[in-house]
Parts: structure tokens; C-alpha cells; sequence
């Protein structure tokens, strides 16, 4: 697998630990380099109109998770639904998958990761 095709599991830090983003790996460089802006202009001046695009951007990268919202549903990525930790937390799920960490999974067969090589 390359490219759009390639998933990596990446596991979240506490209090969201039992959570995992399985997440593109190999994206575009552009797309790789407009989240980092994004990331830097949110962090940098962090009011609604440079986080939501941020929050926009990162459910592109998201082929799947298992993050509950208050209710125990599947979370959908949005401003409401998301705190400021929670929105670190993946951002840096999506870079780890861009530098090769975390597990390989097949995006197709939506199994447990695979072994790594």
C-alpha cells in the first residue's frame, strides 16, 4: 500500500488512551504542509475562525476512530464536539502516522493493525 491507500492506528494519549485515529499516512505534501499552517495559525491566535478549518482539515485525514462523544456515540469532528486538548491530542495522531508510526491496518478490511514490517 502507498499513498492515500496506506492507514496507520495511532493511539491517543490520556484521558482519551483507550481511543485510537486510524489515519492516511504519505498524504500530499501540500496537504501535509496547509495542516501544519493550520496547526501554527490555531496555536498561534486560537479563536473559532482558525480552529474551525483546522478541525475541518484533520476529519480529511481521519479514515476512522473509536473516540465516543458525551453520549457514547461515535464523535463527529466539529468545533462543538471537540475540546481544545482533544483537537492536540489528534493533530498529533495525524503527524505520527505522517512519520511512519503506529500500526499498519488495512483500510478495507477495517481489522485489528497488522503486524509491522
Amino acid at each position: 500500500m502507498s499513498g492515500w491507500d496506506e492507514v496507520r492506528r495511532i493511539y491517543l494519549p490520556p484521558p482519551w488512551d483507550n481511543c485510537w485515529v486510524e489515519c492516511h499516512s504519505n498524504v500530499p505534501i501540500g496537504q501535509w504542509l496547509d495542516l501544519k499552517d493550520a496547526v501554527a495559525l490555531a496555536q498561534g491566535d486560537p479563536r473559532v475562525e482558525n480552529i474551525e478549518p483546522l478541525v475541518t482539515m484533520l476529519g480529511g485525514f481521519v479514515v476512522a476512530h473509536n473516540i465516543p462523544d458525551v453520549e457514547g456515540n461515535p464523535l463527529t469532528f466539529t468545533l462543538r464536539s471537540m475540546s481544545s486538548k482533544l483537537i492536540t491530542a489528534v493533530s498529533q495522531a495525524v503527524a505520527i502516522a505522517q512519520e511512519g508510526g503506529g500500526a499498519a491496518v488495512d483500510p478495507l478490511a477495517k481489522t485489528e493493525p497488522l503486524p509491522a514490517p
